[in-house]
């Protein structure tokens, strides 16, 4: 059966592919986040493991809770993530830190986030810079 001069068959042919090349690169852009994920991860161990840890990694679990209450509420606690941020000793402490704080935060703050976007979002370039400026004194090569 012919439609405008075009064969049924030869565009049902055309949009089965169209759809099939779809899902390949939606299969293909997942698979390639999760890899790039996996690797970071990974770094991010590796990166730990290089250097001795200063603290118990249980402490790790309570500087992220501090970290956190100091993001969480309204209005952020600037000095409470300065003298926070001041115990991280090495490059380790302060991925360890990173770790530990994962993904956190609800729907009403606009979903879980790392610490890192919790930096950004809640502190002005000029706080960002002195929690930039406390890490380099310590001798941690890491920058928010």
């Amino acid at each position: 059966m012919k439609i405008a001069g075009k064969s049924i068959e030869g565009m049902t042919f055309g949009i089965f592919g169209f759809i099939v090349l779809l899902v390949a690169y939606y299969l293909g852009s997942r698979t390639g986040k999760a890899k790039v994920k996996a690797a970071a991860s990974d770094q991010l161990a590796n990166d730990i493991e290089k250097t001795a840890l200063t603290y118990d990694l249980s402490e790790y679990n309570i500087f992220a809770e501090r970290a956190f209450m100091a993001v969480y509420d309204i209005g952020t606690d600037e000095e409470a993530l300065y003298v926070l941020f001041g115990k991280m000793r090495t490059n380790a402490d302060l991925l360890q830190l990173i770790a530990a704080f994962g993904k956190r935060g609800n729907f009403m703050q606009g979903g879980a986030k790392t610490l890192g976007e919790w930096i950004y979002s809640d502190l002005n370039n000029a706080e960002v810079e002195k929690v930039n400026e406390i890490l380099q004194r310590n001798n941690i090569t890491y920058q928010f």
